[in-house]
């Protein structure tokens, strides 16, 4: 199975950034690998059951929520998040990253590799398993083919997060801060390289760059970024889940 890493490659590079990887099912996970997987699954789970009850069941997530063989875990020394719109997401799990890859994430917050281990089962498990799902959401709500020929990966990493933030505001507001101090400490390790190009055309001219597999600070920077503008929108505006899944309805209806 060829899949492609990561979603903007798809939108903006025509597929250029890819990895041959045959996902493995869940009987076949070793113990870490099915805990993760159980864990994000859940994730998921209750995620969709939130969509499904506010859109009175005009949307729901689909496979990735109802499969637990559509949750990838199974990648190995590579650093992986990403959802395609192949109704399947693909999460590292940390005993399958590099020794070094999880030094690196420790340094970002100065603390212990086993520390760092529960704060990526949290982060990325939980948080950026919710960021997922809010991709899925636009795709939900806009089509798969129509999101590629129509948005840019900047904006529709912005709206899931935007559903995110909101998901977690009404759901699960102790993630929102426990996820919020963790970004604290990885804005300061970006700001250097990505502080003044937070946008949509510096986005599409440095994918390669921000979603390197092999370190996706770049990425998980511009993630936290979305979260701290979606977090502001929310207050403004006094913004909602409600309210985000009526504007990706009326954009893709052209009516606004």
């Amino acid at each position: 199975m060829r899949t492609c890493l990561p979603l903007l490659a798809l939108l903006v590079a025509g597929c250029d950034l890819s990895l041959t990887h045959e996902p493995e099912d869940y009987d076949a996970l070793d113990a870490a690998e099915r805990a993760a997987a159980d864990r994000i699954f859940a994730r998921l789970q209750a995620y969709d059951a939130y969509l499904q009850a506010v859109s009175g069941g005009r949307h729901a997530l689909g496979p990735i929520a109802t499969d637990r063989n559509r949750v990838d875990v199974s990648a190995h020394d590579l650093w992986v998040v990403v959802n395609i719109g192949d109704d399947r997401i693909h999460i590292s799990v940390w005993e399958n990253l590099t020794s070094d890859q999880r030094t690196r994430f420790a340094s970002w917050f100065g603390e212990s590799l086993d520390a760092a281990a529960a704060r990526y089962a949290v982060f990325f498990y939980d948080f950026m398993a919710v960021h997922l799902a809010g991709v899925q959401t636009v795709y939900a709500i806009q089509g798969v083919d129509w999101v590629y020929s129509n948005r840019h990966v900047f904006n529709v990493e912005r709206d899931a997060e935007r559903m995110g933030v909101n998901y977690l505001q009404e759901t699960d507001p102790a993630l929102f801060n426990y996820v919020w101090s963790t970004c604290g400490s990885i804005r300061p390790v970006g700001d250097p390289r990505w502080g003044s190009s937070y946008n949509q055309e510096f986005y599409g001219d440095n994918l390669r760059e921000l979603t390197d597999p092999h370190d996706p600070l770049g990425y998980l920077y511009f993630v936290c970024r979305h979260m701290e503008q979606a977090e502001l929108r929310r207050q403004m505006y006094s913004s909602s889940f409600a309210a985000e899944m009526e504007v990706l309805e009326v954009y893709r209806t052209g009516e606004y």
